[in-house]
């Protein structure tokens, strides 16, 4: 790491044949290096240019160790299926609560963006000594894999058996049939899920 006349903090960085970089305001791929400079393509387009590496500005091919985190999590995420035991962050109480999934369902909060995965969740808040819900989006910071211990009376009241072990994969299980199993519906309405809640116990949406 060091600082030019500008001020200006640069950060040494491996380049590799196939990165892209950006570079004054182009985004160009690496497609060789040639006497001390770097032969890349301007991505869209076949053009070829030969950039120096001093004014090579970002590697956006570079991951960094919280992206990594992020993206192993998206993934352990998407794998949960109902009745997965979750942690979930109650903002009432700023505590996290025992809960699990109730149900997966696609949501597009506008028009012009792809659906993305939803988990409909309950959760016991012990302040309050009731359920409570949420709608999240699958890699919501609110929702984790269960870090802590809960008292056994605390699962039981969403229904999950304290004494069953919590599964160490989160893939779904291999189903007998041969189908493949229905992708679920677009709701396009946050607070209007498809299939409405049922509880015998006092329940609120936090």
């Amino acid at each position: 790491m060091s600082s030019n006349a500008d001020g200006v903090t640069r950060v040494r960085t491996r380049l590799r044949r196939g990165d892209v970089i950006s570079s004054e305001g182009a985004i160009v791929q690496i497609v060789k290096f040639e006497n001390g400079q770097i032969v890349g393509r301007h991505l869209g387009s076949s053009d070829i240019c030969h950039i120096h590496p001093n004014r090579v500005q970002v590697n956006l091919s570079n991951v960094g160790e919280l992206e990594k985190k992020y993206r192993s999590r998206q993934r352990e995420h998407w794998r949960w299926q109902e009745e997965h035991p979750v942690e979930v962050l109650s903002n009432s109480i700023n505590a996290w609560c025992p809960g699990k999934v109730l149900r997966r369902f696609l949501l597009a909060e506008n028009a012009d963006v792809v659906h993305d995965l939803w988990f409909q969740i309950v959760f016991y808040n012990p302040e309050r000594g009731k359920n409570q819900y949420k709608q999240l989006k699958y890699d919501d910071p609110r929702i984790r894999v269960v870090s802590q211990i809960h008292p056994n009376e605390h699962w039981l009241q969403i229904g999950l058996n304290p004494q069953t072990p919590l599964p160490t994969s989160y893939s779904s299980p291999q189903k007998p049939t041969a189908q493949k199993p229905p992708e679920p519906k677009p709701n396009v309405h946050l607070n209007h899920p498809t299939r409405p809640i049922v509880s015998s116990d006092a329940s609120t949406v936090e």
